[in-house]
């Protein structure tokens, strides 16, 4: 554990914070609480209700809040009110890097942090990270859902963290938004100076695309694209229209080189107070999380691309790459597959890949 919180530690310098989903207006003052308004039967007076305190980056509006209340109204209901969860949006409780070593060291219930972040912790979540191995949003759905990935892979999470993970929330394929010209091919890419998120895969993936990687945080993205400081960023529709990048930007490509999710962590000290039975719950509660929110992912970045085309016409996205147009970034990615796949742990990896391949060719 030492080792664990010596990790986490060092995450505060790092520079990243996970770029995700659709937001626009600004938090409320307070923390939206379970139940949700709309709840139709309440909880017996005598029940005694432990409320649970969760911190995320996403405004209220994101799809990412949505699926977390969603899971909080689900667990208030199926424990017969025993818990509700304090949702605090818009890292009012710190920075990802900041929030996962409050979980981790108890000062912080549960927390949704990306895999890309918890990668620098456990390896194996990493797997998430390397470029173009989830072929599409019905590969990774499949994938995500898989019941022996999600145990070995949670598992992993428990044995080096000491925390329950529950559940992925969302997913969302990733892309590059920029200042310069359309992407089409990876000779596009060449010479760009890309925000992309701090994990070294994703870094040098996009080094090895012929751009230049660096790692602001995700708050200085869209003064750094307006003072020319970065020619683009890593990320989706979304941001770009709710984080107002589009205002700079010209162009957008949807590469889908990696899904962005987030993992629902239960924080050591709170797990091990949960009676057995209702461990149970939350671990229920935590797939059908994923369910519904893969269920909203469905359609999102179709959804966002006839959002754009209404509100920023002339913000150019690009979503018809050809194959062979894609597959000079694919080539151009294997390299880092060859560097990273120790780091990862070779056994893992051959593991989670041989699922991901059976989704992959279930949806080719």
């Amino acid at each position: 554990m030492k080792k664990v919180l010596s990790l986490v530690l060092s995450l505060v310098m790092l520079f990243s914070l996970a770029a995700c989903g659709g937001t626009t207006p600004p938090p409320p003052e307070k923390p939206a609480e379970t139940p949700a308004s709309g709840q139709e039967s309440t909880p017996d007076a005598a029940v005694e209700t432990r409320v649970l305190k969760v911190a995320t980056q996403n405004l209220t509006t994101s799809i990412n809040y949505i699926i977390y209340e969603e899971f909080s109204r689900n667990l208030y209901e199926k424990t017969d009110g025993r818990y509700k969860l304090e949702i605090y949006p818009n890292g009012e409780l710190g920075t990802e890097e900041t929030c996962l070593q409050q979980v981790l060291t108890g000062t912080l219930d549960m927390l949704p942090v990306s895999t890309t972040t918890l990668g620098n912790v456990v390896d194996e979540c990493n797997i998430f990270a390397f470029p173009f191995m989830i072929e599409s949003f019905e590969a990774y759905a499949g994938f995500a859902l898989d019941e022996e990935f999600r145990q070995a892979l949670f598992t992993a999470i428990k044995e080096k963290t000491g925390c329950q993970a529950l559940g992925f929330g969302y997913g969302v394929g990733r892309g590059c938004g920029n200042t310069k010209r359309e992407i089409r091919t990876v000779d596009d890419m060449k010479g760009l100076k890309i925000r992309t998120l701090g994990n070294p895969i994703i870094i040098d993936t996009y080094n090895a695309f012929g751009a230049t990687a660096t790692s602001i945080p995700f708050k200085e993205v869209y003064t750094s694209l307006n003072q020319n400081l970065i020619d683009g960023e890593d990320s989706t529709v979304s941001s770009n229209l709710d984080q107002r990048f589009c205002e700079v930007n010209k162009h957008f490509t949807i590469l889908n080189s990696t899904f962005q999710n987030a993992t629902m962590l239960v924080s050591p000290a709170v797990w091990d107070s949960i009676p057995p039975e209702d461990q149970e719950i939350f671990i229920q509660c935590g797939r059908e999380m994923d369910e519904y929110g893969f269920e909203m992912c469905k359609d999102h970045v179709q959804n966002e691309i006839q959002r754009a085309a209404g509100q920023e016409p002339d913000f150019k996205i690009v979503s018809d790459l050809t194959s062979e147009e894609k597959a000079t970034f694919v080539e151009a990615a294997k390299p880092v597959w060859d560097k990273y796949i120790d780091d990862c742990g070779q056994e893992f990896f051959d593991f989670a890949y041989a699922i991901c391949e059976k989704y992959n060719e279930m949806y080719r």
